[in-house]
């Protein structure tokens, strides 16, 4: 007698779990913004209040996202990083990046209450008083210059004494060559 065949219904394949992304708190959308080669993309952004704009650095070179007023400031964001800022007041807030002054935008912030239309922009807005980091992020770029001329200068230097070292190694055994053919 042969035994009776049951079969079990197959096993259903599993199914990936999608990864869950952050949501924005109620009434605080969020927008993203792309840094790609050497621009900024968009490069002008229009928010309401309480938005948070996350840049994501899809370039390779390393760039930063530092206001005019040096109300805020990233530091470096490398190739596939981000950065995020939730915008508190209404204002317009221009930004650059400190390693490549070309690359430029603005965030406009408007206010609005429930309901009502967009209050006007104020065409630029400033902190209340010096800002605690506008020092700070003018002596960082500053130094991001001075830095970079330092380094240019040691690695002019290194190369001078290699070259150096190589024109007396080549140059003395021509020397010694004209020596020994002489004798």
């Amino acid at each position: 007698v042969k035994g009776s065949s049951t079969s079990s219904a197959p096993k259903p394949k599993p199914t990936p779990t999608p990864t869950p992304s952050p949501t924005p708190q109620p009434g605080a959308p969020g927008v993203d913004a792309q840094i790609i080669d050497f621009s900024f993309s968009p490069g002008d952004l229009s928010i309401p209040v309480g938005s948070t704009v996350t840049w994501r650095n899809s370039g390779e070179a390393p760039h930063t996202v530092t206001a005019d007023d040096g109300s805020f400031d990233s530091d470096m964001i490398g190739a596939g990083g981000s950065w995020a800022r939730t915008f508190q007041a209404a204002g317009t807030f221009a930004y650059l990046c400190a390693y490549h002054p070309d690359m430029a935008g603005v965030v406009t912030v408007t206010a609005t209450s429930a309901g009502a239309a967009p209050a006007a922009v104020p065409a630029a807005s400033s902190p209340p008083g010096p800002a605690p980091e506008t020092t700070a992020v003018a002596a960082r770029t500053a130094g991001a210059d001075g830095e970079l001329l330092v380094r240019v200068g040691i690695v002019g230097l290194l190369i001078g004494g290699a070259l150096l070292l190589f024109v007396r190694a080549v140059g003395g055994s021509a020397g010694r060559e004209e020596e020994l053919s002489a004798r």
